[in-house]
């Protein structure tokens, strides 16, 4: 594999075995100077545990208040926070 320089498919994977991979992080703030070290663990360990992360704003529904990125149910992400 690596002589060849093969990458797996996540998409394909995803959909033989019906699940992705992904965990999602919703930050609300990227300009803050505490948020980039979060990711950075984030990103560190859902890697060593074969998770990509997907990254999002913070959206807020004007109607009732409630956070919630449509990107993340889009995408069907394992968790997110």
């Amino acid at each position: 594999m690596e002589e060849l320089g093969y990458y797996p498919n996540t998409q394909a994977r995803a959909l033989v075995s019906g699940r992705q991979p992904h965990f999602g992080l919703v930050i609300s703030e990227i300009t803050n100077p505490f948020f980039p070290e979060i990711v950075q663990v984030f990103e560190t360990i859902a890697v060593s545990d074969g998770y990509e992360i997907l990254l999002t704003p913070r959206e807020r529904s004007e109607a009732d208040g409630i956070f919630g990125p449509p990107r993340m149910i889009e995408r069907r992400v394992e968790a997110w926070l």
